[in-house]
């Protein structure tokens, strides 16, 4: 898809294994033409952030998510 449609300017991967996956399949468009923006922040996904062929990856803490105690406005 990403090779077809050549118009795409921007792609947002649930994790840095996809994300990759589509930087590979831009051919050397990533980080120039299209922006590649990937959930997880793993060391791969940094590592890219650095070469500049991904925009950003976004770092969650689940662990901080699901034990946030409501308490109340």
């Amino acid at each position: 898809m990403l090779q077809a449609h050549r118009v795409i300017t921007g792609v947002f991967a649930a994790n840095v294994e996809m994300a990759l996956g589509a930087v590979k399949a831009l051919d050397g468009r990533s980080g120039k033409d299209v922006k590649v923006v990937a959930f997880d922040g793993t060391p791969d996904g940094i590592t890219a952030v650095r070469d500049g062929t991904l925009t950003a990856t976004i770092a969650q803490q689940p662990e901080l998510l699901g034990n946030r105690r409501w308490t109340g406005p």
